[in-house]
This record gives C-alpha cells, sequence and structure tokens, in this order.
C-alpha cells in the first residue's frame, strides 16, 4: 500500500471519528439550561420558578430546557402575573440527520442532556397591574384591558349607546 493511500485513510478515518464526536448538533450550539431575561414594570419584584425564589427584576434566570416551567411575578400592592415557560423542540437538532449514520448517536445525546429543547417565551416583560384602585383627589382611574385579571372585581360597566 502506498505511502499516499495510507495517509488519505488516515484522514478519512479521523473525520469520520470527529463527525461521530461532533454529531450532537443540539448539544454543541446550545447548553442544557436555557437563560431568559425577566423584566417589569416597576422593577424591583420577586421573580419566583415553579415556586422557588430566584431573584428580583430586572434579572436573567436559569432554567433546564428538558421541562416545562411556571413563572411568576410579585410585588407587594401589585396583581402576580403567571405565564409558563415551555419546552419546544429545537431546530438544531435536525442538524443530527446530516451525519446520517451517526444520526442516532447525536439525537440520543441531544434528548438526554435537554438540548433538543429551545425555551418559549425567550424572554419576559409585564407591566404589572395595581391590586387595588385608590386615589388621594377623590378621582377614580379606569384602565381598559383586554382581559381582566381572574381576581378582578366588576364594579361597573359602560354600555354603548346606540
Amino acid at each position: 500500500m502506498s505511502r499516499n493511500v495510507f495517509g488519505r485513510m488516515i484522514m478519512m478515518a479521523m473525520l469520520v471519528v470527529s463527525l461521530g464526536l461532533m454529531s450532537a448538533c443540539a448539544t454543541i450550539v446550545t447548553s442544557p439550561k436555557a437563560h431568559v431575561p425577566v423584566r417589569s414594570t416597576p422593577e424591583g419584584a420577586k421573580v419566583l420558578i415553579d415556586g422557588e425564589e430566584v431573584g428580583t427584576t430586572p434579572t436573567t434566570v436559569s432554567v433546564t430546557r428538558r421541562k416545562t416551567h411556571n413563572l411568576r411575578i410579585e410585588l407587594d400592592g401589585y396583581l402576580p402575573f403567571e405565564t409558563m415557560l415551555s419546552k419546544r423542540l429545537s431546530g438544531w437538532m435536525f442538524g443530527n440527520t446530516g451525519l446520517l449514520i451517526f444520526a442516532p448517536v447525536g439525537m440520543v445525546v441531544d434528548f438526554v442532556t435537554g438540548a433538543v429543547y429551545a425555551i418559549v417565551p425567550d424572554e419576559v416583560s409585564t407591566t404589572l397591574t395595581p391590586s387595588q384602585l385608590s386615589s388621594t383627589d377623590g378621582a377614580i382611574d379606569i384602565s381598559l384591558v383586554e382581559a381582566p385579571p381572574e381576581n378582578a372585581v366588576l364594579i361597573g360597566m359602560l354600555i354603548r349607546a346606540e
């Protein structure tokens, strides 16, 4: 066997091994944790992930990509805000299919690490609603909202005159 052919075989073997080691596309491009910026107006509200306090706004929370999380923002004098941080399949997982024979290995690694998922929304920003109406001059402040909070109390209704 000539030296040139042997060198090519070594190079091909190294290429195949390298592709196999790099086959977990999502794991290479992302980490098992997602970093989600959280902001509120006003600032200084408590941020809870799955019931555990993790900081105050503004902050960035780190959550595992393997499961859906409940995010709650609380501040005295304001109604709490809640949303779900949901897991969705990341497009990076499909990068494994381009590596043909290594696709199963890459997919297993991505699923085990959780890197196969993206967290949505990828950022949270909210304006907190005061928990009760208050006025120092006797006036009533009216806020128009698309959908009232579940614990809102109906105190009146405007009807359009025809």
